[in-house]
């Protein structure tokens, strides 16, 4: 009678640990039959080999016995107990596990999937079985026999576990043995097994499982695993950056010369982040397209330029905004507050909206431009000084507020961009209407500054002295004695300039 068979007809298992009852088949595992049961509510596989192999069963308790030695990981397979059973006269040993809800053969491959959910799955296997050979690796173990049918997929924790360490290569000075590997046995699956495994002279290293990973993540994506030349490439009809550095690692990790692969895990991932890395940006490309939006905007321009013409002030805004990166710049107020800008809004005549959140009303437009040195250009806008906030409630109906009389700026809330309303009113993340309360979406309010006072603000590019001293003095004395005179003072300028000199990152000097 089998083993299955005999669970039908008698459904309980007893063990050291109490009594388990069979639900039904889980297939082989390697010589093993894996068979589901629960225990109460919570379901387990247990495997089961029959004894009589000596040398099977060896590797079977090692499996157990020398996982059990390392720590656990959520990308290995959980094992609980180890035990003896005898059916119908036979004695078997089993191993109790956890219950998986299915493989990743089960679960096959993705090769007519989209290149969107290609990359977002195989980017998920490919992390997640990297994190559970470098837990085995690191723990000098070698799995030697990675393919789709010894990877589970845990539902609940939505992640890919390694599973079945049956032909495991264990450090024989840091683990007790009982199996000795000889070197004719070809144990491992030959679709995913590396070359060397085949070829018995060779030694077993931890580049062996790095092939059968990419033998994987290969058949993952196209269905089918490959041998020497003309590896089919699963990014070439997607323009996804990650897919082309998934094909990457595939390609060099399937070398069949064991030294010409990644030879660790660690490799991989140091490969992948150098990889996925965004290139160095020339410092120099910002400084050039902020001088052309310059001499553009005021091809007359030698040094400075001073200018209320709202018409030009509006044409040379939105010529920086077009041509110039956000995240390029910074600015600093009059009071050395500095951050970096992210841009500019035109409201309406010469109101904008500066960085998302603040209302300005622009007077003058500054600009200095050296034509030897680009990280010393700069615009100054002068800010005339705004009414404060005229609240209303969410009806609309003007409401009286307390006196802003000696404040510096104001803050309000503006909802649906229509009505300012005092923020004291979602302070808490929910308002009332007519008795109802509403959760605050945020979408639907937005946090607005004005300046009560005359101000002024400069942009400069990122890098340059005034973005990177932590001494803002020198760069807001400058921008008041800009708001005194309604200009650029020559003498303040130079004071500016030579006070400033020194700070620039050496990114942007060295090469000028």
């Amino acid at each position: 009678m089998s083993i299955i068979k005999y669970f039908k007809a008698n459904p309980v298992l007893q063990t050291d640990i109490g009594a388990f009852e069979f639900e039904c088949d889980l297939g082989q595992g390697g010589n093993a039959n894996v068979l589901k049961f629960n225990r109460g509510e919570k379901p387990y596989a247990i495997k089961f080999i029959p004894h009589g192999d000596d040398s099977k069963l060896r590797r079977f308790r090692d499996e157990f016995f020398c996982a059990a030695q390392i720590p656990t990981h959520k990308n290995i397979v959980i094992t609980y107990h180890f035990d003896k059973t005898t059916i119908e006269g036979s004695d078997y040993s089993l191993i109790v596990m956890k219950f998986y809800d299915s493989t990743l053969h089960k679960i096959g491959h993705i090769a007519n999937d989209s290149p969107e959910e290609q990359t977002a799955k195989g980017g998920r296997l490919l992390q997640q079985l990297m994190a559970g050979l470098h837990h085995l690796h690191t723990h000098n173990i070698i799995h030697r026999d990675i393919k789709p049918q010894n990877i589970f997929y845990d539902a609940e924790a939505e992640s890919f576990v390694i599973g079945d360490l049956g032909i495991a290569h264990f450090k024989t000075d840091e683990f007790a043995k009982e199996a000795l590997t000889k070197p004719s046995e070809r144990l491992a699956n030959y679709l995913f097994s590396a070359p060397e495994q085949v070829d018995s002279k060779e030694n077993i290293t931890a580049a062996a499982d790095i092939y059968s990973l990419a033998q994987v993540i290969q058949w993952f994506f196209t269905g089918k695993t490959i041998r020497g030349l003309g590896r089919p490439q699963f990014s070439i009809n997607a323009q996804g950056k990650l897919l082309s550095i998934l094909d990457s690692f595939a390609e060099k990790a399937l070398k069949h010369n064991p030294s010409a692969r990644f030879q660790s895990i660690d490799e991989i991932q140091q490969f992948i982040k150098d990889k996925t890395k965004p290139p160095k940006k020339d410092p120099w490309i910002k400084l050039h397209d902020f001088d052309d939006v310059i001499r553009r905007s005021f091809p007359k321009i030698r040094k400075t330029v001073v200018t209320t013409d709202h018409a030009e002030i509006l044409a040379f805004l939105t010529q920086f905004q077009k041509d110039c990166e956000k995240n390029d710049f910074w600015y600093v107020m009059a009071d050395g507050g500095d951050n970096n800008f992210s841009g500019l809004e035109h409201l309406d005549a010469q109101k904008w909206l500066m960085n998302d959140e603040t209302e300005i009303s622009v007077s003058k437009l500054l600009v200095h431009r050296d034509n030897g040195y680009l990280y010393k250009n700069f615009f100054i806008l002068l800010l005339e000084p705004e009414a404060p906030f005229a609240w209303s409630d969410f009806e609309g109906n003007l409401i009286e507020r307390p006196s802003t009389d000696g404040w510096e700026s104001d803050f309000s809330i503006l909802m649906d961009g229509k009505l300012y309303i005092d923020p004291d009113e979602i302070g808490n993340g929910y308002y009332r209407v007519n008795n109802e309360t509403y959760k605050v979406e945020y979408d639907r309010f937005k946090g607005r500054y004005r300046y009560l006072l005359p101000n002024a603000v400069m942009v400069v590019p990122v890098q340059t002295a005034s973005a990177v001293m932590t001494d803002k003095s020198p760069t807001s004395d400058f921008i008041n004695a800009s708001i005194q005179a309604q200009d650029l003072p020559l003498e303040d300028l130079k004071q500016y300039l030579d006070a400033t000199r020194s700070y620039h990152s050496t990114e942007i000097t060295q090469y000028n």
